[in-house]
C-alpha cells in the first residue's frame, strides 16, 4: 500500500461521514479483523470504517485539547490523514490499534494548541502544562485505561507552582533538565525531582480517578 487513499484523504474522509454526530469519549470495541487491520492489508475502501469506529474518541480527545469545535475538527481530520498514510509502520507486535490511532490525534491536537498559543498569547481551555502531561506515555497510557482529559486536569491541582512549571517546560517547550536548571537558576537535579514528583503525583491522581470512574 502506497499513498494516502481517498478514504484517507480530507475529502474521503468527509464522504465517509466525518465529522458527524456529536460523539462520546468511549473506545470502540474492534471485531477481527479490524477495519484498521484490512485498511493495512490493501483494503482502501476500509478505512471508512477505521473512522467510523474512532471518531468519537479521537474528537473528544481533540475538543478536550482545544475546546473549539472547528479546531477540533481540523485536528482530528489532520490526525486520521497522518494515520492513513503511517498505517504501514503500525506494528501489532509492539502497539496496540487505539492507542496508536488516537497518539495521532493527541500529537495533532497538542500542535494545533500550540499554534493557537503562539498567534493568541492563550494557554486556555487546555493549559499548557494539561496537554504536556499528555505528551508523557504512561499519562497517556492512563487516558487510553479510561481516564478523560478532565481527569488530567483535576490531577493536576495537586502539583505545586515549582513542579507545574518544569513539566511544561519540559513537555511543552521540549527542554532538556539542564536548560530548565540554568533557565531557573536552580541546581538540575531538583529539576529532576520536580519533575519525577510532577509526574507520578499526576499517574496516580489519574489511577485513583479512573478506578473511582470504572466503580459501577
Amino acid at each position: 500500500m502506497s499513498g494516502v487513499p481517498a478514504t484517507g484523504s480530507p475529502a474521503g474522509l468527509r464522504a465517509a461521514g466525518w465529522p458527524g454526530p456529536e460523539p462520546e469519549w468511549r473506545m470502540p470495541e474492534a471485531p477481527e479483523p479490524s477495519a484498521f487491520q484490512r485498511f493495512r492489508d490493501g483494503e482502501p475502501a476500509a478505512f471508512a470504517g477505521v473512522v467510523a469506529a474512532y471518531a468519537g474518541p479521537a474528537y473528544s480527545l481533540a475538543i478536550a485539547v482545544l475546546g473549539d469545535r472547528g479546531l477540533a475538527e481540523k485536528a482530528t481530520e489532520d490526525a486520521f490523514v497522518r494515520a492513513a498514510s503511517e498505517a504501514p509502520s503500525f506494528d501489532p507486535r509492539d502497539d496496540v490499534e487505539a492507542v496508536w490511532i488516537l497518539r495521532h490525534v493527541r500529537d495533532a491536537a497538542v500542535a494545533a494548541l500550540r499554534t493557537q498559543s503562539r498567534y493568541r498569547g492563550s494557554r486556555e481551555p487546555m493549559t499548557a502544562v494539561a496537554a504536556a502531561a499528555l505528551l508523557d506515555d504512561e499519562v497517556w497510557n492512563g487516558v487510553m485505561r479510561g481516564a478523560t482529559p478532565l481527569m488530567v486536569r483535576r490531577a493536576l491541582e495537586s502539583l505545586t507552582e515549582a513542579q507545574r512549571e518544569t513539566l511544561t517546560l519540559a513537555y511543552w517547550k521540549g527542554l532538556r533538565p539542564a536548560e530548565i536548571a540554568s533557565l531557573r537558576g536552580v541546581p538540575e537535579d531538583i529539576v529532576r525531582e520536580n519533575l519525577r514528583a510532577a509526574l507520578a503525583r499526576v499517574r496516580e491522581g489519574l489511577s485513583r480517578a479512573a478506578s473511582g470512574a470504572a466503580t459501577p
